[in-house]
């Protein structure tokens, strides 16, 4: 069976790079959208790597995330 993937949001739970590694390659392959907490935007921003996710869609603490259907 061939499937073409389609990802449409990558949730990072961290501004540590073991979780944030490869969220803007998913964003720039796939058009995913990411999503992360402000402090953890700041974090990284303060290291500033070179694959870190473009500023997206903003989450906070306890926000729940829902979707129909998981895959």
């Amino acid at each position: 069976m061939n499937r073409q993937a389609t990802i449409k949001y990558v949730v990072v739970t961290q501004g540590h790079y073991d979780h944030f590694g490869g969220a803007q390659l998913l964003a720039d392959r796939y058009g995913a959208r990411v999503l992360m907490r402000p402090a953890d935007r700041d974090l990284i921003a303060r290291t500033a790597p070179a694959d870190a996710p473009a500023r997206d869609l903003d989450i906070l603490d306890g926000q729940r995330l829902t979707r129909p259907c998981w895959t």
